[in-house]
C-alpha cells in the first residue's frame, strides 16, 4: 500500500472482448465491456477488510454485486438496449 501526498491521476484501463459460450443450439456469442481504473484505490478502516474505490462508486450509482457466477443468470437479467 502507498500513500500520496500530492495530486494522483487517475486512468480508464478497458478491453472490449467476445466471450463464447456453447448452448444446446450452437455457440453464442456474448460482447463484454471490462475495465478498470489505474492506480487502483482501496480504502480500508482500522480492523476492517480494504474495499475497492472502483467497485463502492459504481455500487452507489445502482450497479449490484452478482451472487452467481453462471453466465446464463446474467444474460437473462440484462435489459437488451439497441444500438
Amino acid at each position: 500500500m502507498s500513500t500520496s501526498a500530492g495530486n494522483v491521476h487517475l486512468q480508464s484501463v478497458g478491453a472490449q472482448f467476445t466471450l463464447t459460450r456453447r448452448t444446446g443450439s450452437g455457440p453464442e456469442e456474448v460482447p463484454v465491456l471490462a475495465y478498470t481504473i489505474d492506480p487502483v484505490v482501496v480504502f480500508r478502516q482500522p480492523g476492517g477488510e480494504s474495499v475497492s474505490g472502483h467497485v463502492t462508486s459504481l455500487l452507489s450509482i445502482g450497479f449490484q454485486l452478482s451472487t452467481t457466477a453462471d453466465l446464463s443468470d446474467h444474460l437473462q437479467a440484462a435489459v437488451h438496449e439497441r444500438g
